[in-house]
């Protein structure tokens, strides 16, 4: 799920979340959290390869709040200090990101980045629950 979140009264910019809505019995519980916060990890590396970069700040900006046994879900996103910042980056179709330093720079990087990792989440997940089984 893409939204714009606010916690503890501050508003972070872009964020992904990563959510396990399958039954998971406690027993697993402790991995599934591990899973999806690895994969909020991954995503992180993975968006910040195609963010628009001059600074640094933005890039810089990237966090993960991991999930918990309680709560089994993960969010990366950018903002903090730079929400609006991030917003503006991600959301305006009529940037020309050629000047980023960053040669693989382009708008919507967070989503794309998403769309196109999908299936890995979905193993990181499915592989570190299958560790709580054995």
């Amino acid at each position: 799920m893409m939204r714009y979140h606010n916690m503890d009264g501050k508003f972070y910019g872009r964020d992904q979340g990563i959510r396990w809505f399958f039954n998971v019995p406690e027993r697993a519980r402790k991995n599934a959290a591990k899973g999806l916060t690895l994969a909020a990890e991954h995503l992180k590396g993975e968006a910040n390869k195609t963010c628009p970069r001059m600074d640094g700040i933005l890039a810089g900006s990237a966090n993960v709040v991991a999930a918990t046994e309680a709560n089994l879900e993960a969010h990366m996103g950018y903002g903090g200090a730079a929400s609006a910042y991030a917003l503006y980056q991600h959301e305006n179709d009529d940037l020309d990101h050629s000047q980023s330093k960053n040669p693989r720079a382009r708008g919507h990087w967070l989503l794309l980045t998403c769309q196109e990792q999908k299936d890995k989440v979905v193993a990181f997940v499915a592989k570190t629950i299958a560790g709580g089984w054995r």
